[in-house]
């Protein structure tokens, strides 16, 4: 999707932005997750993080592609 659809001279930038967002989503949500097993149990926090998931995938299948025009 990058290469068709992002300028090359944007690209690794939106690259690392994208990385970014994901590594710390992946820290805050294995944190989330750990709170949750310690104050209620380890199949309530496995149950929450799969409704998270499933709310998720949801979103982005509504998601509409967004077209960006090259401006030179």
């Amino acid at each position: 999707v990058y290469n068709r659809d992002i300028p090359s001279d944007k690209r690794s930038s939106l690259i690392s932005l994208n990385s970014l967002f994901l590594q710390g989503g992946g820290a805050l949500g294995s944190i989330a997750a750990g709170q949750l097993a310690l104050y209620l149990s380890i199949p309530a926090a496995w149950r929450v993080s799969g409704l998270v998931l499933a709310a998720s995938a949801i979103v982005y299948l509504f998601i509409k592609d967004v077209k960006v025009e090259n401006k030179v």
